[in-house]
């Protein structure tokens, strides 16, 4: 596995407290812990000044980021850089070199995601936020100091040597009096987050056993202390379902007896765009806790730090009609891409659903592929827009990507592309870069650049990792409505798997016990050929995938919420 992805895939299944692995020794890459170490710290450091109440809310007030950085890598002068120093040295010890970007990229992201974590984006000034800022810099801190130890020649090699991990793990952890824990405690608290130590106590156990991974591999692993939390991956084949307490509403009409002039043959599922409010989520008492917006795609539990991405537009999906009975249709597959250039996406077990969907979240930017894991079925009423168990079972394949303004590959066109215009162009970079591609998306999405596991990324220094293909059933995808309630004493566990430090439901809503979408029939796609926009609601579950920092990041596995926006037309 290439050095740089390392960091973000840390096991298959994450265990608290903290893995320790016996610690080849020199004082270099001791040298380098302690460098890593104190990045951590002092860009921590800069966001809990930006959250103290009356201090400036950029994190680079003063250039306090750059001066961390600068002291890192060198700034303007490469080889006054931490690591640099001591590749330098002569004699020395390292056994690994020039790797100041990959792990300058490594911090910074998990730094991105433990700062979410504690205070969503926007910036909200609190004594509670920056003392959590601090609570993450003493553990992290501290972990790595017992790693540079063990490092250290002549030391014990064990980094919980004399309980030192222990001790930092009790600090932090301690349900009354962990760091967390006091700060929550006081009254009054003005904390924005609650309840929340577990999931970033597991961010920072991730993030500090890859950096280590990297800077010092180990055949050797040994668990301090007890596993007290086992995060399992869910097999791809398995399809996660929403438990027994949803409720599907679908909007009632009168289907004619008389069909339609002449029978269609199929549907075209045109992905568009749609703005306004579809739907919210709701606290135990019932009180709105946020709004959900149309188009958007809602994922995690409680503590998850993803914001919600916009559904892509201009992809077709073609679905076939069977055979009518007056208005009323039944839903098929089709087998084939057709259209220009094979534009028009088939809708069998193995199709691509749209195109992929770019998730920005900083470190864990994630892009996903999504196909069809059985043949789309159900019925559609051609006079009304109204769908009855629209089955759209997928199978999403993850991948990791940690490019944050461009998390997947695009098609770069000399036109924009758009609905029923596909244009031709070539792949920036993935697994066909600078091959030739066809896209139909405003921003060059297309299911030919798909992204390929292990290329750094040139601009993060990070490299893409293959996070596995989740099973994501959205049936039923429907035209009414879709409500979720997980009351207490269920305690907003939404889904198999769900465990207490994944409470509630997507950012910042751990205190999320009901979730409600609002889908809405097309209206009458007659006669044939009319093209009228309708909107489909799902609610949904999201198991773990394989790599732990996507799973504390987007806090899986939790439920998943989405609208999707799509412009409907019959074909003769």
């Amino acid at each position: 596995m290439a050095r740089t992805a390392r960091w973000i895939v840390v096991a298959a299944a994450l265990l608290l407290p903290v893995a320790a692995s016996a610690q080849p020794q020199g004082k270099c890459v001791a040298g380098k812990t302690k460098c890593v170490a104190n990045k951590f710290k002092g860009l921590l450091k800069c966001h809990q000044l930006a959250e103290t109440p009356g201090k400036p809310t950029d994190p680079n007030a003063k250039d306090c980021v750059t001066k961390a950085k600068a002291k890192f890598d060198g700034g303007a002068t490469p080889a006054k850089g931490c690591f640099e120093k001591l590749e330098g040295k002569t004699p020395n010890d390292c056994v690994t070199f020039d790797d100041t970007a990959a792990l300058e990229a490594a911090v910074d992201a998990c730094v991105d995601q433990l700062v979410a974590a504690v205070d969503p984006p926007p910036t909200t000034q609190s004594k509670c936020n920056a003392g959590k800022k601090s609570c993450m810099s003493k553990k992290v801190g501290g972990l790595l100091k017992c790693y540079a130890k063990a490092q250290t020649p002549g030391k014990p090699n064990d980094p919980n040597a004399a309980g030192c991990v222990d001790k930092v793990v009790a600090k932090f952890e301690h349900p009354t009096t962990g760091c967390f824990a006091k700060l929550e405690a006081k009254n009054p608290a003005d904390c924005e987050t609650l309840g929340n130590a577990a999931s970033v106590e597991s961010l920072i156990d991730a993030c500090v056993q890859a950096i280590v991974d990297d800077l010092a591999p180990s055949s050797t692993t040994t668990t301090v202390g007890p596993a007290t939390t086992t995060t399992s991956t869910v097999p791809a084949t398995t399809t996660t379902t929403v438990a027994t307490t949803s409720t599907t509403t679908s909007t009632t009409s009168t289907t004619s007896t008389t069909a339609p002039p002449a029978n269609p043959t199929s549907l075209d599922f045109i992905a568009a765009t749609g703005t306004g409010l579809c739907g919210d989520r709701r606290r135990n008492d019932l009180t709105v806790l946020s709004d959900l917006e149309c188009n958007k795609l809602y994922i995690g539990g409680g503590n998850a730090t993803v914001t919600a991405s916009t559904n892509p537009s201009g992809v077709v999906n073609r679905i076939a009609i069977t055979g009518c009975t007056g208005n009323s249709c039944t839903l098929g597959p089709t087998l084939a891409q057709t259209g220009p250039s094979n534009s028009i996406e088939c809708t069998n077990t193995g199709c691509f659903f749209g195109s992929p969907v770019a998730i920005p979240n900083f470190g864990t930017s994630s892009c996903v592929i999504n196909t069809f894991a059985t043949p789309v079925s159900g019925t559609l009423d051609v006079s009304t827009g109204v769908t009855t168990n629209l089955g759209f079972n997928l199978q999403s394949a993850t991948y990791v990507t940690g490019n944050n303004t461009q998390p997947c590959p695009i098609c770069v066109t000399a036109v924009p592309g758009g609905a029923f215009a596909p244009q031709p162009g070539t792949c920036d970079r993935g697994a066909r870069k600078n091959m030739a591609c066809i896209s139909s998306n405003p921003q060059g999405l297309s299911r030919d650049c798909q992204p390929l596991n292990g290329e750094v990324d040139p601009g993060t220094g990070q490299a893409t990792q293959f996070a596995g293909n989740l099973a994501v059933n959205l049936s039923p995808l429907t035209t009414g409505t879709r409500t979720e309630t997980r009351l207490d004493p269920n305690g907003g566990l939404f889904c198999p798997g769900q465990g207490a430090g994944q409470r509630g439901c997507f950012l910042g809503g751990n205190t999320c016990r009901q979730v409600n979408l609002s889908g809405a029939p097309s209206g009458s796609l007659l006669p044939i050929g009319t093209t009228a926009q309708g909107r489909f609601a799902s609610i949904f579950c999201i198991p773990s995938s394989t790599s732990a920092l996507l799973n504390v990041g987007a806090n899986l596995p939790g439920p998943g919420a989405t609208t999707i926006v799509a412009d409907l037309r019959l074909n003769p």
